[in-house]
């Protein structure tokens, strides 16, 4: 059996095209959908989920939808003691970086399922499915309720700024996307307040990195982010045991200079850190983001990031 949580407030979802009665006849009889709007309705879902025997589950909406959910339900499998599914997500919101890297970068929660259910019937009939690991950060806060959660990425400084001024007023689009990357790319290439260096005391694998003030901060165990940013150092290997982290303490007007080869990863300097690793601990100000989920920190923060469970992910093609 499938299992679908949806986000109805997500971008693709708003639409009333993709809700449970849409997704559950698609998949014809093979899935339970069930909205969500809060912790007690995810746990819920999730017992049912276990208790009707699903051994695939899907998040229907955006990014902040994906983190919110998957923590919820990586905390409930620790609880319960319940062997995780495998995972497909669907692209349900306005910005899926999820979604598209770990699973389709095209269509709709209704076209994805439409793929699903020949794939999901091969496999009840006892074709072995097509699957691959995705491993997913630790991230522990003294000022979360859990004091943890778990996410796919991490952005801090300018990049939190980025964020809060995307999911602040009017709602997210893909046009509003594009104009704020556009103010950021602009700020940094006049030096406005978007560029403004922002104090962090980073630690990564237990070492102090040689500088206290970032242009911004990154880390994920996605290769791929939004638009054509693929900013991490290149490796040979799968992620085992470890994540992408990305410090950038370079000036304003050098960054902008060297922005493409920055977005592929091919920048280096004593001033930028690039490379993967087990542990980065972080002490910030104002806030920052997971996923796409805004966590301001008015009074400062005290993060530690760490590798978290590996999640099986269905593969259709």
């Amino acid at each position: 059996m499938i299992g679908i949580l949806i986000n109805l407030n997500s971008g693709k979802n708003r639409k009333g095209q993709c809700g449970p009665e849409a997704l559950e006849g698609i998949l014809k009889g093979e899935a339970i959908a069930r909205t969500i709007s809060s912790g007690q309705t995810v746990e819920a879902a999730l017992r049912e989920f276990r208790d009707r025997g699903v051994d695939l589950f899907c998040v229907s909406g955006g990014d902040g939808s994906m983190h919110l959910t998957l923590s919820q339900v990586i905390a409930f499998s620790k609880q319960e003691k319940w062997e995780l599914p495998l995972f497909y997500p669907l692209r349900g919101g306005v910005m899926n970086v999820v979604a598209n890297e770990v699973a389709s970068r095209v269509g709709t929660p209704a076209t994805q399922c439409q793929k699903l259910l020949p794939v999901y019937q091969r496999i009840k009939a006892g074709e072995p499915p097509k699957i691959y690991t995705q491993p997913i950060m630790r991230i522990q806060d003294p000022q979360l309720p859990r004091g943890e959660t778990y996410s796919f990425t991490f952005t801090g400084a300018m990049l939190y700024r980025g964020y809060h001024a995307y999911y602040s007023g009017a709602p997210p689009t893909l046009w509003k996307a594009f104009r704020v990357a556009s103010q950021i790319i602009y700020g940094v290439a006049t030096k406005n307040h978007w560029s403004v260096q922002t104090p962090e005391k980073l630690r990564a694998d237990g070492q102090a990195l040689p500088f206290d003030e970032v242009l911004f901060t990154l880390a994920a165990t996605l290769r791929k982010m939004v638009l054509w940013f693929s900013p991490f150092a290149p490796i040979d290997r799968p992620l085992s045991g470890e994540f992408y982290a990305y410090c950038c303490a370079l000036s304003p007007g050098e960054t902008i200079r060297h922005l493409y080869a920055f977005s592929r990863g091919k920048r280096k300097s004593e001033r930028l850190f690039n490379q993967t690793v087990k542990e980065l601990t972080i002490e910030g100000r104002d806030g920052y983001t997971l996923d796409g989920e805004i966590y301001p920190r008015k009074e400062g923060y005290r993060i530690r990031i760490t590798c978290g469970p590996t999640l099986n992910v269905l593969k259709l093609d």
